[in-house]
């Protein structure tokens, strides 16, 4: 159980950090990386420039949901981040971004064995960095919001998120292990336990693959914002993307469900309102005061109406919210 007091203290005045322990690090490179990953990837990795930042999905042609992610573009290659419980889920991502390969020059090594990744979240990230002194440089270490800036054999990822601040260190995992512990040592970083961590998530719209989110959703159930670019040219799974955010909304989606139930709302239970039900808890969370969740949940459903959980009566709410409610 997370304590709401504690949290929002170390969240607006230091930061927290983890290692992700099912991490995983793949490069696109080849003379044609950015032509092909273009027409793959629901960002717009043509226009983007070098030493950008950003998220994305990649999706089947029916708009079904093979891969959520972060990557990083520099001149020769892009670099993938993304978390996967499997070694069979690892297999099926690579295959979805490799699937229209045909005469491309293109190929994906896979870099999970020698490198890893950081999180970091919180207000005050970009102190914290100053603080670990991780570059003798007087310049400041955190690069402009949706862009990456490398540091001797890291790289340091800024993304353009509206809500949760989050930065990414990525790079050989011996120098990760070192810069952790440098982290660590540092006044105001706290290591994210697993409750700390999904919070976090739930507040900067990270979704884990395979757990939360499959080859099941549809991409038009997830928020497009901030893994799809609307002024991009053609890519696999498009048209899905495009007719959902036309219409308005698609017939369910991802939502996050607050309550004042002293008990986690369990995974996979009914949610219903006036008698029906209407959707299903995909993951939640327990705070001192309240439960969160993660539901796929029916569209159409009246601003501002109490749903009924196992645990309890509940309500939508949006990451902004939560993180006020959390800070509150």
């Amino acid at each position: 159980m997370i304590s709401r007091q504690k949290f929002a203290q170390q969240y607006r005045n230091g930061a927290f950090a983890w290692r992700p322990q099912q991490g995983v690090v793949l490069v696109g490179t080849g003379p044609d990386f950015v032509r092909y990953f273009n027409a793959r990837l629901s960002q717009d990795v043509a226009k983007l420039p070098v030493d950008s930042a950003r998220r994305s999905f990649v999706l089947t042609p029916n708009g079904k949901v093979q891969g959520v992610f972060a990557f990083e573009k520099t001149e020769r290659e892009l670099r993938f981040f993304t978390e996967l419980p499997s070694a069979e889920l690892l297999a099926e991502f690579k295959r979805a971004l490799l699937q229209f390969k045909v005469a491309d020059r293109v190929e994906l090594i896979d870099r999970t064995a020698e490198e890893s990744w950081i999180e970091i979240r919180g207000e005050g990230i970009e102190a914290v960095l100053q603080r670990a002194k991780l570059s003798e440089s007087s310049s400041a270490v955190l690069p402009p919001s949706g862009s990456r800036r490398a540091l001797n054999n890291l790289s340091i990822l800024n993304f353009p998120e509206s809500g949760s601040a989050r930065v990414l260190i990525a790079g050989p995992t011996t120098e990760i292990v070192r810069t952790f512990s440098v982290l660590l040592s540092v006044e105001g970083v706290k290591e994210a336990n697993d409750e700390e961590q999904s919070l976090l998530r739930f507040l900067g719209t990270d979704f884990h693959y395979g757990t939360e989110v499959s080859d099941k959703n549809s991409a038009a159930e997830l928020p497009p914002a901030p893994y799809v670019s609307f002024t991009k040219g053609c890519y696999t799974g498009q048209e899905v993307v495009e007719m959902a955010s036309a219409r308005g909304r698609a017939s369910r989606t991802i939502e996050l469900l607050l309550s004042t139930a002293t008990s986690s709302l369990p995974v996979e239970s009914e949610i219903t309102f006036d008698g029906k039900v209407v959707g299903t808890i995909v993951s939640s969370l327990q705070l001192d005061d309240c439960s969160v969740a993660r539901t796929l949940l029916k569209t159409g459903i009246p601003a501002d109406s109490v749903l009924q959980t196992l645990a309890g009566p509940a309500s939508v709410t949006s990451e902004s919210a939560l993180l006020a409610h959390c800070l509150a």
